[in-house]
Order: C-alpha cells, then sequence, then structure tokens
C-alpha cells in the first residue's frame, strides 16, 4: 500500500467510533490519525496517508482533516468528510478507502490502542520533548510559522524509536 487518502481515514476511524458509541472530537481524531501515520511509517517504511502533517500551535495537524472538520469545533464530530459535489453527485459523497486485510488490522490494532486514551493526553504525547512536532516547532512562533511541515522521515525515525522501546 503506498499512502491512502486521510480523509478515508478519518471516516474509517469515525465510523469505528460510532459503532462502538463513543464520540470522537477533532482534535482526538487529528492525533488518532498523526499516530497510526507514524506507527505505519515505523512499521513498514511507507506512508499511511499521502498528505503531509504539519506543525501547528496546538500539535501535529492534517490539515485537510481540519478543514474537512472545523466546523464541528470542539464538539463531538458527526459528519463525515465528502468529496467536493460535482454534476453527477451534488451532496458530495463520502471518502472512503478501499483497505487490504492487513492495513484494516493495523488500523483496528491503532482504534483499540488509542480510542481510551483523551485528546489532551494525545496531545501532551504529540508534543513531548524531542519528538516530531517539537523538533520543527522548536524556537518558532507557530502563530507567525503556520504550518511548518513535519518530514515523514523525522515521524519515522522518532516512531520507529518508539517501537524498540516495547
Amino acid at each position: 500500500m503506498s499512502g491512502c487518502n486521510a480523509l478515508g481515514l478519518a471516516n474509517y476511524f469515525l465510523d469505528k467510533a460510532e459503532a462502538e458509541g463513543r464520540e470522537l472530537t477533532h482534535m482526538h481524531l487529528q492525533k488518532i490519525l498523526y499516530n497510526a501515520h507514524g506507527y505505519y511509517l515505523a512499521m513498514t517504511g511507507d506512508p499511511l496517508f499521502y498528505q503531509n502533517v504539519q506543525a501547528w500551535k496546538n500539535g501535529p495537524v492534517i490539515p485537510e482533516v481540519y478543514k474537512a472538520f472545523k466546523k464541528c469545533g470542539r464538539d463531538p464530530i458527526a459528519i463525515r468528510a465528502t468529496r467536493p459535489a460535482s454534476l453527477f453527485d451534488i451532496e458530495g459523497s463520502p471518502y472512503e478507502e478501499d483497505l487490504d486485510e492487513e492495513t484494516r488490522s493495523f488500523l483496528d490494532a491503532i482504534w483499540e490502542g488509542h480510542k481510551s486514551i483523551s485528546a489532551v493526553k494525545l496531545s501532551a504525547i504529540s508534543h513531548v520533548r524531542g519528538g516530531p512536532w517539537d523538533q520543527v516547532a522548536r524556537g518558532k512562533n507557530l502563530e507567525l510559522h503556520h504550518g511548518i511541515e513535519i518530514p515523514n522521515p523525522i515521524i519515522q525515525k522518532y516512531f520507529e524509536m518508539m517501537t524498540k522501546e516495547w
């Protein structure tokens, strides 16, 4: 697999949450996606999704996911990311990924490991000193330098180190 659309993966996690009667906020979803991407890079050497991760004031963010759900604010997300409307699809259909069994199992394991960790705790973990966000954000005013890309090699190296500590 050479990278999914993060919007389809966001919908995947939102569907899992809904099936279990859980609610996900935008922050929680962002941090689950970021960790999934990091662990996938560490395990396979390939990106989980093709969008860039950026360092924002409140941690790592996938901008396309932010744009899709920003109207939800801090409330639980009750919508799905949809494709732009077209002549044949006036409302825009939800993004979906055709996942192979291995990727689906990986995502399910990420979900099981992250669904009960609060968004605040996941956010704090993503800000750890020496982590990818810290490496690119340290010393920068993110109000002025909004959206600094966190390169995949930095994310991969950090998560490889994290998996060795298990």
